[in-house]
């Protein structure tokens, strides 16, 4: 679900808020978080998500097949970091 970062005119606090597409304008019709003015708060910009690898964060450990393709292509490529980067699993 995309973020989207609203200002408020009046007092300029700037928030954002996960909305759908079809739902990005909703926050403009509802009070600004910080001096509860209602009108004011505009849709500033369309943020993108953050992106995060579940295996470097250690959410998840990868499989046993996952790891020997890691080593083949290592194998295989020049120069490669990806050994480095199977150590830590």
């Amino acid at each position: 679900m995309p973020m989207y970062e609203y200002q408020c005119q009046s007092c300029s606090t700037v928030f954002d808020r996960k909305r759908t597409m079809a739902d990005m304008h909703q926050p403009e019709s509802e009070a600004c978080p910080e001096c509860f003015e209602v009108g004011h708060v505009k849709k500033v910009i369309l943020t993108a998500p953050g992106l995060a690898d579940p295996v470097r964060l250690g959410l998840i450990k990868p499989n046993s097949g996952f790891r020997e393709v890691l080593h083949k292509i290592h194998e295989k490529t020049p120069g490669s970091r990806l050994n480095e980067t199977a150590t830590h699993f």
